[in-house]
């Protein structure tokens, strides 16, 4: 696997991440979703999501950044897993 490729996938789980950090989502809970195949899927959407300029400016606080439910393919199974 080429190394731009690497440090992609690396990028877009610290996305993730921060993501579900900051939206209160308990990783262990979304690991466990679905016996883990809501998590498997929300990390493969967000590998191939096109909004990662825009989740980096919601996540670092950027004046005018929109809130990841206008764009984010993961905001339902955020929800799912802060509702359990």
């Amino acid at each position: 696997m080429p190394w731009s490729m690497c440090r992609h996938v690396e990028r877009q789980a610290q996305l993730m991440g921060e993501m579900m950090e900051r939206l209160g989502v308990d990783p262990l809970a979304a690991a466990r979703h679905q016996s883990g195949a809501s998590f498997a899927q929300a990390r493969t959407n967000c590998l191939v999501c096109r909004w990662t300029s825009e989740c980096r400016r919601w996540l670092d606080g950027m004046p005018g950044a929109e809130h990841p439910s206008e764009y984010c393919p993961n905001m339902g199974f955020f929800e799912a897993c802060l509702r359990r």
